[in-house]
C-alpha cells in the first residue's frame, strides 16, 4: 500500500501539460451534450489519470496515430491544431516513466489513459515546488 508521504515530482509543465491535452482532446472530439469524465487515482506503483468521453469513438486503426507528431484525424475541421498535443503529451508521459494510452469502442468513446509511478520521497531532495500532488 502507498502511504500518503509517497509523492510524484515533475515540473510544473508536466504536471499541467498531460492533463489539459487530454481533456482538451475529449472536449473536442466529444459529443456535445455529454460530459468528459476525469478520474484520478492510485495503484500500488502508478498515479492513474483517465479522461474519456461519450463522442465517436476513434477507429481501431487510427488508434495507434493519435501519439505520432502532425497527425490529425481525418475527420479534422481545417484550421485545427497542428497535430503536436498527444505526441508532446505522450513524450512528458514517457520522460517520467510513465505510459499514456488510448482505448475507444462505440459504448465508451474514447478514454485516455495516463500512469506515472510513485517516486519515494525519501529517494529524492525537491523542493516544495517540484511537487505535483
Amino acid at each position: 500500500m502507498t502511504s500518503w508521504r509517497e509523492v510524484i515530482y515533475v515540473t510544473s509543465y508536466c504536471r499541467s501539460s498531460p492533463i489539459s491535452r487530454c481533456i482538451g482532446n475529449t472536449i473536442v472530439r466529444g459529443a456535445e451534450d455529454t460530459p468528459v469524465i476525469v478520474c484520478v487515482a492510485n495503484d500500488a506503483a502508478d498515479v492513474v489519470l483517465t479522461v474519456s468521453n461519450d463522442g465517436n469513438p476513434i477507429p481501431e486503426h487510427l488508434q495507434r496515430r493519435v501519439f505520432e507528431p502532425f497527425w490529425r484525424p481525418p475527420s479534422s475541421a481545417p484550421g485545427g491544431g497542428l497535430g503536436l498535443g498527444l505526441f508532446i503529451c505522450k513524450q512528458i508521459v514517457e520522460a517520467h516513466s510513465g505510459t499514456l494510452e488510448v482505448g475507444s469502442t462505440a459504448d465508451v468513446g474514447a478514454c485516455f489513459t495516463v500512469r506515472i509511478p510513485f517516486i519515494s520521497s525519501s529517494c529524492s531532495r525537491r523542493t516544495r515546488s517540484d511537487v505535483a500532488w
